[in-house]
């Protein structure tokens, strides 16, 4: 019943869709979008400029990473075959707070790269709950379910 449900809904948005693209001009269908549009001379010009290299000059991994300021569009070049900490995109608001994986969204665990500065430490999220790292949607808090603290973020 459940997939008949699903099948419902999934050809009812397709046809609200069809019938109403057309109602907004500022709508591009997806047949009608160039994937062209991604790789060209302007965006390897942005990409190496000095003010986007001067934006992401303190974070690992952005070699291929731009920001577009006057579409007000962060991307980037690069395929990352490893899920990781550094290169998955993070919104949050103090209470609620997503971290997108970059295989897709939902659940995954990190990976380890096959860089040579890679440890087995970087799939650690360390104090205070020592599990393995992982993204996906959260809301935020620490609840005191353990008897003691077994670690602090300073020296005693």
């Amino acid at each position: 019943m459940i997939v008949f449900a699903n099948l419902f809904v999934f050809i009812s948005f397709q046809l609200f869709y069809a019938k109403f693209a057309h109602g907004f001009p500022g709508v591009i269908p997806l047949k009608a979008r160039s994937p062209e549009g991604l790789h060209t001379v302007d965006l390897s010009k942005l990409i190496d400029s000095q003010e986007n290299k001067k934006i992401f000059s303190q974070m690992k991994f952005s070699d291929q990473a731009f920001y577009d300021t006057t579409d007000n569009v962060v991307g980037t070049t690069e395929f990352t075959e490893f899920n990781q900490y550094q290169r998955q995109p993070y919104v949050a608001n103090g209470y609620i707070g997503s971290r997108i994986p970059n295989i897709g969204q939902g659940f995954a665990y990190d990976q380890l790269s096959n860089s040579l500065e890679a440890n087995e430490d970087d799939l650690s999220n360390g104090w205070p709950l020592f599990n393995k790292r992982y993204a996906g949607a959260f809301i935020a808090g620490f609840y005191d379910i353990q008897k003691n603290t077994t670690g602090t973020n300073f020296p005693e």
